[in-house]
């Protein structure tokens, strides 16, 4: 029995440590899984805080692109409905042209204006054939130098007169956009007929092209580079 005893006690003194070590063990391992109930828990918690979240962007996802679209709507009738005031602008100048070159005087009547093509102005035509036929005649005063007429000399800016259509201020600006083309590529018309503008490149060829808006300049462009 004393061996017996003996033995156990060698024993126990011996699996001392190998016991130390696996209470060790045994406390890591609830701490390691203390530590993962609770990691589990913060992703649970990251998980459904990422949900929300995502629901909340798609939300705002969806609000942004209806208020992208309702600009889009909103900057497309307000386009519109400029276009429909220039154009009702232009409408009422249909009757109107201009005459340009001179110094304002005071000292002529509308019609002595008219007549001898003096100081600029905007003339209104009661009738539209004679504001046609006065619109056509224009062509006469191209490359005349009239400083040699001793009645219009004293009311000349320049060397000579110009008569145009009364263009909207966005169809003048327009005007200017498609008259620096014609001059940077060369081309030798410009002109604008009923508020619609125009341009050909010279004498030899019939087409021409139209002008009504910035939109009508910009796939003009386009198409003459795409030409090359």
């Amino acid at each position: 029995m004393a061996e017996i005893a003996q033995i156990e006690e060698v024993l126990k003194k011996e699996l001392a440590p190998v016991h130390a070590k696996l209470a060790a063990v045994e406390g890591n391992l609830k701490q390691m899984t203390t530590s993962l109930e609770f990691l589990s828990t913060k992703y649970d918690q990251l998980l459904e805080h990422s949900k929300t979240t995502n629901e909340k962007i798609t939300g705002l996802t969806k609000t942004t692109r209806t208020i992208q679209a309702d600009i889009k709507i909103n900057r497309d009738m307000t386009l519109e409905a400029k276009g429909e005031s220039d154009e009702l602008a232009q409408y009422l100048r249909r009757d109107c042209l201009e005459i340009s070159g001179v110094k304002p005087n005071a000292e002529y009547s509308s019609e002595a204006i008219v007549e001898n093509a003096l100081p600029k102005i905007i003339v209104k035509f009661t009738r539209r054939n004679v504001r046609n036929k006065f619109y056509a005649e224009r062509k006469t005063l191209a490359g005349k130098n009239l400083k040699d007429n001793p009645h219009v000399r004293k009311f000349l800016v320049g060397d000579s007169i110009y008569i145009s259509e009364s263009l909207t201020p966005r169809r003048k600006k327009l005007y200017g956009d498609i008259n620096k083309f014609r001059k940077k590529f060369k081309w030798k018309f410009i002109w604008s007929h009923n508020g619609r503008i125009y341009i050909k490149k010279n004498e030899a060829t019939t087409e021409r092209y139209a002008f009504d808006t910035a939109d009508d300049l910009a796939k003009f462009q386009q198409h003459f580079q795409a030409l090359g």
